[in-house]
């Protein structure tokens, strides 16, 4: 042989590269140009979620903590108290129990910076006096009393002494005949020296028991310039009269303000043990919300349990609800964390299985290129890296393209977690699926796993193996399902999160594999009653709906409706539960509380005549004593009309759907006492011997059920009728609130002039704070726009599906054409071949949502984000089938495209190729 005609040598390195061939990647990429688009624009949408969810939670995070804080007011304090039980000593000079106040807060500030982060160190100190009797001051109707109060912050209090000067040490005493007598100087708010009937200079008996004769004098009235201040706090009855009671029995408590030069006096007047120290440090929400709620919340309940770690005496004691209100606070971030988690994993799985479906279709459209690239000697190896060639570009453009929106709308750290598999979902099922193709193309694995055999029986035989393979892949899919909802609901800590973010979608493709299963059947049926029709075209198109169905576009489409329809139930759970929320939060449309008089009875009686106003009753509500034969615990009684409070539960959901069987209990008889609704923490230890103390005295009564959710509470809570309460004690129980319902009752309410002073409370303003919390009002709009997200990737997967089948259907519809059908009798047919599917699987999808969302509604702990007591009931919004309707006018959309296109088909060139396309 010539060396002309010797074959070519091969060089060393060409087996490394056997068949590989780069250069056609893009030529291959060009022809499948739109579902490259669309699988990179899918990634971009699903990349951009799983980036800003997450951003927009933590964002929200640290304005639900400044939120929290700011409007606990009192509660978010570190309260530092002790008593001052040293006696005065008269030798060891005046100013050395100030001074001795002075140094412990200058003590305490220093270790409340160290020690409590997100707390003020300039705290307020306030010196409180116990209560003590003004004997010869009194109310008509009962006794006044009164506390001594030095307070104090940086700056002093805002007020101004509009008459007479602020309290001053008082002078030597003159000697003479008698011991000399002990003065004591206090200043008085306005509201008090009117409520007292003295002024500057006028003088008081001494509320103590003392040594020698004594004298209180007034030295200055004054007003403060803000009431508001927090310093105020510490003793309100400073500022007004603070009464309590009925009106057979009332006490009013007053308070006199001391200061620096004066309350050495006032401290020696009284015996040891009448002072308390007070020293009160405020929360700064901005803070506490850079140091952390968690850190906070565990520092100050670690101050709470041990006070000496901030280097008090081990008598003093510290007290707070901040740990409480952070707590709550934390609570919620929680919730919203795992409702963001959960959103991320739907829409993620959504992502997943439309990614898969176009890599499918992708797969389809390449089947005969990769087929005889395989044919012409190239490797599995080769036809690998060409598809990661080009699949790179995708994932690459897709995952940057989704984290640059989601930068520009919320900048903060990549959450590679979540990214991450969606990324890698758009790098592998393209290769994977290709690779699969180009293997089986030439005779990879055969059917029959290896078995060399023949025929018929080969055939069966390999069809019983795919058939075992596919249940089992079928029964692994919905036991993961089962074991996620199962670790969900289970709250485990440590699995629980994961197994929650993975249950939906698990459950999802569980129920979509059901469908798989039963669409044949349905398909089937149909095809029976089709061939009922005279016409060809209802049969035709049943016959190809059941040929042409495809189980990888059928599970996608029902996961991916089944998601959206889980989201949708989610976020209409979480708008509803607020609502039912704002009934338990409020009690009615408008509360009014306000002191005890007869006249809040008649000014019920006219507001339930205006104009607006559906309901309008009056009751009795306080915070009183409630015993068992276990022990007395203190409890919210209200005393309303039985009927009335029927007709409040007929109007809206107060109380739940049983409040009015309730309601009629209050009306039997109970030979041992009063009927009373007593909630289920009341009876705990004990349902013998119940009481209520009513000033003094204690009314038997008798539980006749348990206590629905009124006024704003669930636990603590006795209900009775309000005339039965009323004939039961020894003095009158005159109302103290108004309830009212209806579009008119707040204007009412507002301007009823019984009610001026009331205290009120309106649930449209409660519903539209809770509305506009940054942390609920964000998980709720992420939970709408991943809805509508799913929704749109419902489309893309009819699109896909219908892309997928596109050439098989025009083959035959061109065949059919040929034979004498007509253009508009092959657009019926194609529509009945894509529609059913579609319409089976979206209302398949929708129904099977509201099912995934009512599995895991008590696991996603909605009632954190609704402000409800128990767990929100699931709700099925109207708007959750809008997918139905969507997915079919797509369907119809894609149907008249193609048809659209093939009137442009040459009948020749039908005949002679079959189709075009």
């Amino acid at each position: 042989m010539t060396g002309r005609h010797s074959p070519p040598r091969r060089r060393p390195w060409a087996r490394l590269r056997p068949g590989l061939d780069l250069a056609s990647v893009p030529g291959r990429a060009r022809a499948d140009a739109w579902p490259l688009a669309l699988m990179t624009l899918v990634l971009a949408l699903g990349v951009g979620l799983a980036a800003l969810t997450p951003r927009l939670v933590a964002r929200t995070e640290r304005d639900a903590v400044e939120t929290a804080v700011a409007a606990a007011g009192e509660r978010a304090t570190v309260v530092v108290s002790h008593g001052l039980d040293e006696p005065w000593d008269d030798n060891g000079g005046r100013d050395d129990i100030v001074d001795q106040i002075v140094r412990l807060a200058d003590l305490l500030d220093d270790s409340v910076a160290q020690t409590l982060p997100g707390i003020d160190p300039q705290g307020m100190r306030a010196l409180l006096s116990r209560s003590l009797p003004l004997t010869d001051v009194t109310d008509p109707r009962g006794e006044t009393t009164v506390r001594f109060a030095h307070v104090w912050r940086a700056g002093g209090p805002a007020l101004t002494w509009v008459d007479g000067r602020a309290p001053a040490a008082a002078p030597e005493p003159e000697p003479g005949d008698g011991p000399p007598v002990r003065v004591v100087e206090v200043g008085l708010s306005a509201e008090v020296a009117a409520f007292l009937q003295v002024g500057p200079g006028d003088t008081l008996p001494s509320p103590w028991v003392s040594d020698g004769p004594s004298e209180l004098r007034v030295a200055g009235v004054f007003r403060a310039d803000d009431p508001t201040d927090p310093v105020w706090a510490a003793l309100p009855a400073l500022l007004a009269p603070a009464a309590r009671g009925d009106e057979v029995v009332l006490n009013t408590a007053v308070g006199m303000l001391s200061t620096d030069d004066a309350f050495p006096d006032l401290f020696a007047a009284l015996p040891p043990g009448s002072f308390t120290a007070s020293y009160t440090y405020r929360a700064d929400p901005v803070a506490v919300a850079d140091a952390g709620a968690d850190v906070v919340a565990r520092e100050t309940g670690a101050a709470v349990a041990n006070p000496m770690t901030l280097s008090t005496a081990m008598w003093s004691e510290v007290r707070s609800d901040l740990p409480e209100v952070l707590g709550v606070v934390l609570d919620q971030v929680r919730a919203a964390r795992v409702q963001g988690g959960v959103l991320v994993g739907a829409v993620g799985g959504g992502v997943v299985l439309t990614l898969v479906l176009a890599a499918a279709l992708l797969t389809t459209r390449r089947a005969q290129v990769l087929a005889q690239h395989r044919a012409r000697g190239g490797s599995l190896g080769a036809v690998l890296v060409e598809l990661l060639a080009e699949a790179v570009p995708v994932a690459a453009v897709g995952t940057a393209l989704g984290l640059v929106v989601a930068g520009a709308l919320a900048p903060g750290p990549v959450p590679w977690l979540t990214v991450g598999p969606l990324a890698g979902a758009a790098l592998v099922a393209p290769p994977a699926l290709g690779v699969r193709s180009a293997a089986l193309a030439v005779g990879g694995r055969r059917p029959a796993a290896g078995r060399r055999r023949a025929g018929r029986e080969a055939a069966r035989e390999g069809a019983r193996e795919k058939a075992v393979r596919r249940l089992v892949l079928e029964a692994a899919a919905v036991l993961a399902a089962a074991g996620a909802v199962a670790t969900a609901n289970a709250r485990d800590v440590a699995a629980g999160g994961l197994a929650l973010v993975a249950a939906p979608v698990l459950v999802a493709v569980a129920a979509a594999l059901v469908l798989v299963r039963a669409v044949p059947l349905l398909l089937g049926v149909g095809l029976a009653l089709a061939r009922r029709s005279r016409h060809a075209v209802p049969v035709l198109a049943a016959g190809r709906a059941r040929a042409a169905t495809r189980p990888l576009a059928l599970i996608a489409l029902t996961a991916v409706v089944a998601l959206a329809g889980f989201a949708a139930a989610v976020a209409a759970t979480i708008e509803t539960g607020r609502e039912q929320a704002s009934w338990d939060a409020v009690g009615a449309d408008v509360t009014a509380v306000t002191r005890p008089d007869d006249a809040v009875a008649e000014a019920a009686a006219r507001l339930a005549a205006a104009p607006g106003v559906d309901l309008a009753t009056a009751l009795h509500v306080e915070q009183l004593s409630f015993r068992s034969t276990w022990g007395a615990v203190d409890a919210h009684v209200v005393a309303v009309d039985a009927d009335d409070f029927a007709e409040l539960a007929r109007l809206t959901p107060v109380g739940g759907p049983d409040a009015v069987r309730r309601a009629g209990l209050l009306r039997g008889a109970a030979p041992d006492g009063v009927p009373a609704l007593v909630s289920a923490d009341l009876l705990e230890h004990s349902d013998e011997g119940l009481g209520i103390s009513w000033f003094g005295s204690w009314v038997p009564v008798t539980a006749v059920g348990p206590a629905p959710a009124v006024d704003g509470r669930r636990s603590g809570l006795v209900v009775v009728d309000l005339a039965t309460f009323d004939e039961a004690v020894a003095s009158a129980v005159p109302p103290n609130a108004v309830w009212a319902v209806g579009p008119g009752a707040e204007d009412a309410v507002r301007a009823a002039p019984e009610l001026r002073d009331a205290e009120v409370t309106s649930r449209a303003a409660w519903l539209e704070a809770r509305r506009s919390d940054p942390l609920t009002g964000t998980v709720t709009a992420a939970t709408l726009v991943g809805a509508g997200l799913l929704a749109v990737l419902g489309a893309l997967v009819v699109v896909l599906s219908a892309a997928g089948g596109a050439t098989d259907r025009g083959r035959t519809l061109a065949t059919l054409r040929a034979v004498g059908v007509t253009a508009r009798q092959s657009w019926r047919i194609a529509l009945g071949e894509l529609a059913p599917p579609v319409l089976v699987a979206s209302a398949f999808g929708v129904a099977a949502g509201i099912g995934i969302a009512r599995l895991l509604g008590g696991a996603l702990d909605l009632r954190l984000l609704t402000g409800q007591a128990a767990e929100p009931v699931v709700v099925a919004p109207w708007w959750a089938v809008v997918p139905v309707p969507l997915l079919v006018v797509v369907a119809v959309v894609v149907i008249s495209v193609e048809a659209s296109t093939r009137r442009r088909e040459r009948l020749g060139q039908v005949l002679r190729i079959g189709t075009a396309r």
